[in-house]
Formats: structure tokens, sequence, C-alpha cells
């Protein structure tokens, strides 16, 4: 036998060896915490002499493997492990390994490139409450005073109006953008967004009337917002959303050629009146801050800001009936980010949303 082969399973029948612990080395050779493995000079070289000792190895074992005396014979001791155990003896290896790696990094964790020693980060994750305080804070006191029987909570509120903002733009049927308004708030109920919208667009449902005699699932108020049920809460956000898209819809016509529109802000009341002639379209807005307007249309727009709190006015020349013109106001601060995006609609009849 060549000392490779000879090696080889030495250390095969080391990781097989189940650790025994009375097991003790012979005087002078012990290793403190590890393995001790001896060779005896008088010995031949098929005799092994050693001591298996794991301080990691803590399982028990159910079947133990044969023990390997000093005097056995080494050939005779490998030729109980037939070429089948190999994958045995491989997740043995693996698994000593694995726990030898946890118990240095346990005692030495790993440091990143930039550090000189161990630091603990803190965790801050944004809470909800957090990411409303970002999420158009100053345009809420509006909501807040909507006329509902039950108050929805901000988040539902400023997810609405986020929603409102965008689908007001839109030229869709008051059902369908109930539907789009909500269905964020309520991916997993469809068909009820959808035959909830059409309740309340056909009979013509306000949240002044709330009225649910076509609706007798309805009838009974919830105590809160949040004891309701999957409809009664579609039913709230819609009557809510339908108040909100009517307060940012700024409809004119020649029998109604002059709308005043008021916004509680968080810096006060903001004042919007719009004039509607054959030739022109002007907007007056009063701020309670610093501020900007802005005006829209295809391929112009009008913008003008002041730094103070005051009258600003803008001007669109040449508006064409039925069309839809955006309208944003921008308030100082933090908030300028989120400006309030109104629609200007010039109709040949006013029309009253619901």
């Amino acid at each position: 036998m060549n000392r490779d082969t000879y090696l080889i399973r030495s250390l095969l029948l080391g990781l097989l060896q189940d650790p025994s612990p009375t097991a003790s080395s012979p005087s002078g050779d012990h290793v403190e915490g590890g393995s001790s493995l001896k060779s005896s000079h008088q010995a031949g070289p098929d005799t092994l002499s050693f001591e298996t000792r794991d301080p990691l190895d803590s399982e028990e074992v159910s079947s133990p493997l044969p023990e390997v005396s000093q005097s056995q014979n080494l050939s005779e001791s490998f030729s109980l492990f037939e070429l089948g155990d190999i994958p045995a003896v491989q997740d043995r290896f693996q698994a000593l390994l694995k726990r030898r790696l946890q118990t240095e990094i346990a005692s030495r964790p790993p440091l990143f490139p930039w550090e000189t020693e161990i630091q603990e980060y803190p965790i801050d994750y944004p809470t909800l409450a957090a990411a409303e305080s970002t999420a158009l804070p100053i345009w809420m006191a509006q909501l807040r005073s909507l006329s509902l029987p039950i108050t929805l909570p901000d988040s539902v509120l400023a997810s609405l109006l986020e929603q409102c903002q965008t689908i007001v733009q839109t030229s869709l049927k008051q059902g369908v953008k109930l539907v789009k308004v909500t269905e964020e708030l309520f991916p997993d109920q469809p068909q009820a967004l959808g035959e909830i919208a059409r309740i309340i667009t056909t009979s013509g449902y306000t949240s002044d009337k709330y009225a649910y005699r076509s609706a007798p699932e309805l009838v009974k108020l919830p105590e809160g917002y949040e004891t309701a049920n999957p409809v009664q809460k579609i039913a709230l956000s819609m009557l809510a959303a339908q108040e909100i898209m009517s307060s940012l819809t700024l409809n004119v016509s020649p029998q109604q050629p002059r709308l005043e529109r008021e916004w509680l802000t968080a810096n006060g009341l903001l004042k919007l009146e719009v004039i509607y002639q054959t030739e022109s379209i002007t907007v007056q807005a009063q701020l309670p801050c610093g501020g900007h307007l802005k005006l829209q249309a295809a391929g112009v727009q009008t913008l003008t800001e002041r730094s103070q709190p005051g009258w600003l006015n803008v001007n669109l020349m040449q508006p064409e009936l039925n069309q839809i013109y955006p309208l944003e106001v921008g308030l100082e601060g933090a908030e300028q980010q989120h400006p309030l995006q109104f629609v200007i609609c010039p109709m040949e009849q006013t029309e009253t949303l619901g």
C-alpha cells in the first residue's frame, strides 16, 4: 500500500469513527479541542494508532459505526465500509465542516470592507404614518371634511385623492372612473366594484342622500370603517371618490360661465374662480402661501407663480367645448412635489357629477 492511499484511508476512518467520551490519547500526544493521530514507529505501515475527538459533534448516533482498535489492521477495518457508504462519508464531512465554520463565524464575525470592528446598524423601516406624512399632507384637511356618514382613514383618503387626480383627467364614464379609483384598495373584489359602481351611478347616490333602497346589504351602517364589511368599505370609498372628483372638476358653460371653488389646506384656504368666455378661460386663485398655477392645453401651458400669499391669474385662449384642461396648483414647501391637479371642462351645458 502506498503512502497516499494510507493517508486517505486514515482520514476517512477518522471521520467515520464514532467519538467516544471515554477515549483518551496516549500520554504526550493529546491535542486540546481537536484530534490526535499517531503512528507508532514500531508498528507496521498498516497499523494505525489514533483517537478521534470532535467537540462540535454532539449529535446522537443511532447506529454506531464499528470501533477500530489500535492493533486492528487498517485494510481489514476499511473493508467494513463498502463503496456505497462514500456519500455518507461526504455528508458527515460537510456537516462537520459547516459546524466548524459556524463556530468560527460566531466567535469572529466577518467585517464589511469599510468596518474596523463589529457594529450594530439601526433598523429604520418607514411606518404607514411616516409614508402618509410625505404623501399629499397639505391637501388632507379638505378630505377630512367630506360629507360622509363615517370617517375614512387618512391612508384611504390619500390613496383616493392620488388616484382621483389621474382618473379625473380622462373621459371615462363615471362608473368606470369609480372602479379605477378604488380598485387599488380592493384588488380582490372586481365583481363587487363593478356592481356597487353601477348602483351608485344609476341610483344617483351621494354622501348626503346615502339612501340604499336598491342595496339592502348597506342599510345598516357600521360603527367605523375598520368594522365595515367589504361591500360597505367599497361603497364608502366610492362615495368619497365621487366627492373628491367632483371637487377637482371645474365645469363651466355659457349658462354657467363663472364657477368658484374652495379647498382647505394645511396652510389655509385656497380659493379658485374660473371665468369662461367664448374666446378665453381665466383662472384666478387666492393662495394661502407662496405657490404657482399652471394651466395646460394641447402643446401649450401657462405658468405663473408668487412667493407670498395672494392672487394669481392664468389665461387660456380659444378653449374648445367638451375638452379637458388640467389646472395644477402648487404650494411652497415640502409638498411642492405633490401639487393638486384640477381639471377645467368647458361644456355646452353644465352637468353635475354623480
